[in-house]
């Protein structure tokens, strides 16, 4: 007999000699334990205990997304079958977390042993069954998950963030706005709200959709004489996610139904979350109270990806597509390509190509040659005209940027520089703290500090630092 640690479930010797392999063909199959009867049965201690194991090997937001709501349903012929809210459940862990589950089976000591997942009918306990449907109907792609976000200097903070609003249903950082250069994962974090929300609270109403998207729906409705229902669809949401919000056109229409259906939601509790390209302050379609309201929540930026962090994406998304993406590559990939995620993506899948029609690896020399059109058509910005230009905007030489003068026109040009050194080269405050000539990377941080504080309250310093960023950007 074999006894489960924490159960008084026992396991006949048939019945573990069929889960190592060895299935006696008189042995009669195990009696099933319905979800209705709430039984103590083997299936659900067995499960029991693969989900502690699981427990300590997952994050804790994958964990109560995915399993938190699973039982232990059914030990027979097939298997262990487990009994998951939905479709949807059932596809995304067979998907994403079979090998995992197989690993732990068999240090558990059955290797053999087949996990099988099912919907189950849950309609008694209050939760709605979900299906890849009902996650298109509400603009949201069940792809995009905090699961397979991958999080780094760069981004921690808003990741961080958006997790905690998700987990609060919007009423944590309400409104949360996160702004970003395209290819940085703002919407992969604003869609991984949504899908959490819809995953672990079907009946809560979200929906996700573009500035675009909601100018459509407002011509639209109003062409047809329906804009009194497309407010009340809106009005009628627990949380509210709108992505590339600078799109928004500044037409007086546009800024008003936009600015009074928001306003409406805050006010009465609902959750908003807003992603875009530019911060709130350099949104014109914004009007001033909506732009006040916006900033009163919490404003985040996610940088581009640091050298580390480029390379930690790209094994991860090779591991995860199966490629054998050869370290000498990786790098040269990481420190050539510093525009954003998309653009290593984009490598990476020319690399699987190429190995996958010639059937062999790639060594350096044929990735150089691979990629030439991206390697060096990279732009080659440098240290000294992040400083050449700065110093032109704000008057001061790159010297002066340099020296330790705290001369305010000379130190908000330096911290100028350091805001725009942290965007464009994705350097670590160390690594920043050399270039700056300062003894300690406290200083740089600091001035980071300071620098963004500026921008939300100095209009001057706000408009000479984006001078220099478009005379970078040109």
């Amino acid at each position: 007999m074999l006894l489960l640690t924490g159960t008084r479930v026992l396991f006949s010797q048939g019945l573990y000699g069929f889960i190592q392999g060895e299935y006696c063909a008189m042995q009669q199959k195990i009696q099933r334990f319905p979800l209705s009867e709430n039984h103590p049965g083997q299936a659900e201690a067995l499960w029991g205990k693969i989900l502690e194991h699981l427990k300590n090997q997952i994050p804790r937001s994958a964990y109560e997304t995915w399993f938190q709501r699973t039982r232990g349903w059914d030990l027979n012929a097939e298997g262990l079958v487990v009994g998951v809210p939905d479709d949807f459940h059932a596809e995304w862990i067979s998907t994403h977390y079979t090998a995992l589950i197989r690993e732990v089976t068999k240090n558990l000591g059955f290797p053999t042993l087949q996990v099988h997942f099912r919907p189950m009918d849950t309609a008694s306990e209050g939760h709605v069954p979900l299906s890849t449907e009902s996650f298109r109907k509400a603009g949201l792609n069940p792809r995009y998950s905090f699961e397979n976000f991958l999080v780094g200097p760069h981004n921690e903070f808003a990741y961080a963030a958006a997790r905690r609003f998700s987990q609060e249903k919007g009423k944590y950082f309400n409104p949360l706005f996160i702004h970003a250069k395209s290819g940085l994962g703002k919407t992969h974090l604003l869609q991984a709200i949504g899908v959490y929300l819809k995953a672990n609270h079907p009946n809560l109403r979200v929906h996700y959709l573009t500035a675009e998207a909601f100018m459509t729906g407002l011509i639209q409705a109003a062409q047809q004489n329906r804009l009194h229902l497309f407010k009340q669809r809106v009005r009628e949401l627990d949380v509210l996610l709108v992505d590339d919000l600078h799109l928004l056109a500044d037409k007086a229409i546009f800024k008003r139904e936009f600015s009074l259906l928001l306003n409406y939601l805050l006010e009465t509790g609902r959750g908003i979350a807003l992603a875009s390209a530019y911060p709130p302050t350099e949104i014109p379609s914004l009007d001033p109270a909506m732009r006040s309201r916006v900033q009163g929540g919490l404003v985040l930026e996610i940088r581009p990806p640091d050298r580390e962090t480029r390379l930690a994406i790209l094994r991860a998304k090779a591991a995860e597509m199966g490629v054998a993406l050869p370290e000498p590559v990786a790098r040269l990939i990481a420190d050539r390509v510093r525009g954003n995620i998309r653009e290593l993506e984009g490598c990476l899948n020319r690399i699987s190509a190429y190995m996958a029609l010639r059937e062999r690896p790639v060594d350096l020399p044929t990735a150089r040659e691979i990629l030439k059109d991206v390697l060096f058509q990279q732009p080659t910005l440098t240290f000294e005209q992040i400083l050449q230009a700065v110093a032109e905007v704000f008057g001061v030489t790159p010297e002066e940027i340099l020296s330790p003068s705290r001369k305010k026109p000379i130190a908000q040009a330096r911290r100028a520089a350091m805001l725009l050194t942290r965007e464009f080269l994705g350097l670590p405050v160390k690594a920043m703290a050399s270039l700056f000539r300062r003894r300690s990377h406290s200083t740089i941080l600091h001035g980071l500090e300071e620098g963004y504080r500026e921008l939300s309250r100095d209009l001057t310093f706000r408009g000479q630092y984006i001078e220099a960023r478009k005379k970078l950007e040109d």
